[in-house]
This record gives C-alpha cells, structure tokens and sequence, in this order.
C-alpha cells in the first residue's frame, strides 16, 4: 500500500519543481485580457459562448494560463448587459413614440434604415457569393441619412423659429411635443 503522501498531488516531483513558472489561470494576463474581451467584441464573445456551452457534445482542452469559465461566466454576463441595453433601448424608441404622438417616427426610420444596411453590408461580407448584397446596402444606407439629416433639421428649425417668434422655452417644448 502507498503510503498517503505519495497519493497527494504536491508530491509530484514535476509540480515542485521551483524552475518551472507557476501560472494561476485565475489571476494571470491572459485571462483578464480575454475576460475585457468578451465584452468590447460581440463576435469573440458569441463564438466563445458557442465554443463552450452550445456545443456538449465536444470537450473542451484543459487550458494552461487561463481560466476558461470565468472567461465563460464575464461572456454569458455581457451579453445579458447587452440584451438589457437593448431593452431599455426599445423602450425608449417606443415611449418617444407615443408621447409625440408619432412625430418621433421621423428620426426612427432613417435610424432603422441604416442599421438595416449596415446589417446587410455585413452579411455580404460575410458570405462571399453575396457579395451583389453590398450594392443593396449603399442606396439603403444613403436615403436613411439623408432621412436624418431632413428630419434633424426641421426639428432645429422648429425649435429656433418658435423661439425666434417670442414664444417661451416651455410653449416650444410642448409645440414639438404636439401639446
């Protein structure tokens, strides 16, 4: 019977060996990097999240210098930041909208526009036989900035021709409002 040090996992003559660096994944450069990472890049994060908890039936290597779940669990945290965002966002567009009584509309869809085109430019980008699709994109793109541009400046020039008539800051508000 081997006595009970020897099953300890210090023992082992390679882990005491005081060459050889020791790296914490929990606390090394790698990790953080990886970890702000997952937040500022929406790809690395989705594909790190569809690396790690979509795909089961692949096992994941065990990594050296790098701390794979956390990398994981600050992935799975960002994209609920962002889901959240993106709520808040909707709810905003949505109660601008019934509080102007649908004037808001005038800078949502030049905005939907472009994002709409920007989305296509990437999905050409990404899949080389539609490549045609960023010819869709730019007369999309062009009529919802220029949309913005209009609208933009006939709320500019609401807002100083009713000021420039002698009206109050609290009358103009509540013109533009539709009050």
């Amino acid at each position: 019977m081997a006595p009970i040090g020897d099953l300890h996992p210090t023992s082992d003559p390679q882990v005491l060996d005081p060459r050889r660096p020791h790296l914490d994944p929990v606390t090394s450069e790698a990790s953080r990097l990886l970890c702000v990472g997952v937040h500022f890049d929406g790809a690395f994060r989705r594909r790190g999240i569809d690396e790690l908890c979509v795909h089961v039936e692949r096992f994941t290597a065990p990594s050296s210098g790098r701390d794979a779940v956390r990398v994981l669990a600050h992935a799975l945290y960002a994209r609920r930041v962002q889901f959240a965002y993106a709520q808040a966002l909707a709810m905003v567009w949505l109660t601008g909208v019934f509080t102007t009584d649908f004037v808001f509309l005038l800078l949502v869809c030049p905005c939907l526009l472009i994002a709409f085109a920007a989305a296509v430019a990437r999905y050409a980008r990404a899949v080389p036989d539609l490549t045609f699709l960023r010819g869709v994109a730019f007369p999309v793109r062009w009529p919802g900035w220029l949309n913005l541009l209009h609208a933009s400046l006939a709320v500019a020039g609401g807002v100083v021709a009713a000021l420039a008539s002698g009206a109050a800051l609290s009358e103009t508000v509540s013109l533009l409002l539709g009050g």
